[in-house]
Order: C-alpha cells, then structure tokens, then sequence
C-alpha cells in the first residue's frame, strides 16, 4: 500500500515541469517584445508579430512536457517561433509589409551588414530590401535577425542550427551573401 505521504508529494517530473515553467514566464517578460521585433522584421505587420509572438509562448507551453534540456530554453523558443513563421508561409498566409507598415517604421534595430557599415538602419529602402529577403529566404532571415539583431554567438547559432560553430559561421557568411543583393542598391549615395 503506498504511503498517504507521498501522494502529497511532487514527482521529480512534476518539480522540473513547475522549474521550467517558471523559466517560461521569465522568458514571456523578457523575450516578447523580442519575439513581436523579430516578426515585424521578417515583415509581418504589428497584429500578425503579435499574434504568432503569442502562438509562439503557446505552442512552447504545450510542448514543455516534451522540453529535454538540450538547448537553453530561450533557444528552444526561437525555434518554436521560427516555425510559425514557417508554417504561416507554408499556408500562404504570410502578410508583407505594407506602404503603411513602411511608413510606420518597421525597425531593424541593430542590424548591421558588414558589407555596407554606413547603412543606417532606419533606411527604407534596407527595410524594404530585408523585408524582401525575409519573404524569400525566411530560414536564412532568421539567422540573420538572431545573429545581428538580437546578437546571438555563433556558438548559440551553432547550437540553435545543429551545427559546428564553424558551419554556423560559414552558414551565417551564405546567408549574408544571399541578403546582399536584396539591399546593394540602397548603398548607392
């Protein structure tokens, strides 16, 4: 007969359920407006960013049972919002950036592209030539955003790419190489 006490008591399971649910609400604080940014940057209006930034927390929350720790768990949420947006272009539903959007100011933030250091990032014609690009190539966008807006190492690309730190690098090279000609022509003085 088991014992009345230790029904009372939490599984092991159960505590590291509990722990990594509290880790998914700290990440809910710190990562939405991250999330929100990286969808207005792969060229998603505000109400679309902020929609699939919620399916994104969702889909993690469902999945935590399944979570093995093999990648920080702010990792694991960058791949479940990746794949939403995967999935929205799948369907064909993937919304791109209107003039309005454009006008609003679709930030890029931080993102730099070693090719053309003076570009400011409030450019439009660099907005509209990433937005493009995100549309096109929404894989390598992505790790273009992780790699230069949010300032991932290429140790964590490396990881979240199941890749060497070197393939990660050279994918990361590609990916810029791929993004060039979306936005060469805004070099131009």
């Amino acid at each position: 007969m088991a014992d009345p006490d230790s029904l009372d008591a939490p599984s092991g399971e159960n505590l590291r359920l509990a722990g990594l649910e509290r880790e998914l609400a700290d990440l809910y604080r710190s990562h939405w407006t991250r999330l929100v940014r990286y969808f207005r940057q792969m060229g998603q209006s505000e109400g679309v960013a902020m929609e699939l930034a919620q399916d994104s927390f969702v889909q993690a929350l469902r999945a935590l049972p399944k979570f093995r720790g093999e990648s920080k768990l702010s990792t694991w949420l960058w791949s479940i919002a990746h794949r939403e947006l995967l999935a929205l272009v799948r369907r064909g539903q993937l919304d791109t950036l209107s003039s309005d959007d454009e006008a609003q100011g679709v930030s890029l933030d931080s993102l730099r592209v070693a090719e053309a250091p003076h570009l400011s990032v409030q450019d439009d014609c660099v907005r509209r030539g990433f937005a493009r690009f995100a549309v096109d190539h929404p894989e390598r966008a992505h790790v273009v955003v992780l790699a230069f807006v949010e300032g991932w190492t290429r140790e964590e690309l490396a990881e979240h790419l199941g890749r060497t730190p070197h393939a990660a690098t050279e994918y990361l090279s590609q990916c810029k190489a791929k993004l060039k000609p979306y936005i060469e022509n805004c070099c131009e003085p």
